[in-house]
This record gives structure tokens, C-alpha cells and sequence, in this order.
């Protein structure tokens, strides 16, 4: 770069600098959403990462997500896998929860160990034309 004037060096600079900021970036948040436990993993990471823009991509339907600090999650594993049959889509549905439920939704009970105390959750999956996304969550008896 020696003998290029100075505003052809920062064009230069920026350029690199922005390509490689860019390929960074696009590795750090690439989604797994091949299955719903290869999406809850990614999830998960995200809430221990404090990643907001990492929890909102593997969400369908939400655009805001309360995450002030990383979730100091120790260990997660899933419970029980339950693939919604037209009995299953009919109980969600008959109690009105949104958002209503398919055939074919994936519904994982998940245990996951924060601060030293077990917490257990549902999460629920949708496929979206090759894409499992999380279409609902909830906590079990939590205070």
C-alpha cells in the first residue's frame, strides 16, 4: 500500500474491513434449523450467549425478545418428544392457545439447569418449508 494516497488506503481498509466483518458476522449467525432439537441447541446457545438477534431468528412470529444479560444455562436435555397427531392439535386447540396448532408440530419437554436449579419447559416447532422455528414456549411451575 505503500505509494497509494491516503483516501485510496482508508477506501482499501474499509473494504477489507468490511468484508471481513461481514463473513464473521454471517458465520456467527448461522442457524441450525434442520431439526428441533438442532434449533433448541442454537436457541440455547443464544440465551447463554445473551444474543437477542440469535434467540429472534429461530422464532417464528415474535420481532421483540426481553434478554437483558446472558441465561447462565449449565446443561438442557430433552424430557420427552411429542409429534402432533390430530389428537394432539386437537387438545392445543381446544384450549385456545395461540398460536393454533398443526399436524406434524413437535412439541420438546425440555429440563434445563440455570444457577444450580432445574427448570422444565415446553417448546414448540414448527416446520416452515425446510425450517423448524419455535412457534411457542412455556415454563413449568415456575414461581
Amino acid at each position: 500500500m505503500l505509494g497509494l494516497r491516503n483516501s485510496t488506503r482508508t477506501v482499501l481498509w474499509f473494504a477489507t474491513f468490511t468484508a471481513l466483518t461481514t463473513s464473521i458476522a454471517a458465520a456467527a449467525v448461522a442457524a441450525d434449523l434442520s431439526s428441533p432439537e438442532a434449533t433448541l441447541a442454537d436457541y440455547i446457545e443464544s440465551l447463554r450467549k445473551g444474543d437477542v438477534n440469535g434467540v429472534l431468528e429461530r422464532y417464528e412470529g415474535i420481532t421483540k425478545f426481553h434478554l437483558p444479560q446472558p441465561i447462565p444455562i449449565q446443561r438442557y436435555s430433552t424430557v420427552k418428544k411429542v409429534i402432533f397427531t390430530s389428537t394432539e392439535v386437537a387438545d392445543w386447540n381446544a384450549k385456545g392457545i395461540v398460536p393454533p396448532a398443526k399436524i406434524g408440530d413437535v412439541e420438546l419437554q425440555v429440563s434445563e439447569r440455570i444457577n444450580d436449579k432445574e427448570y422444565m419447559f415446553s417448546y414448540n416447532f414448527r416446520n416452515m418449508s425446510g425450517s423448524w422455528k419455535i412457534i411457542a414456549h412455556s415454563a413449568w411451575g415456575v414461581d
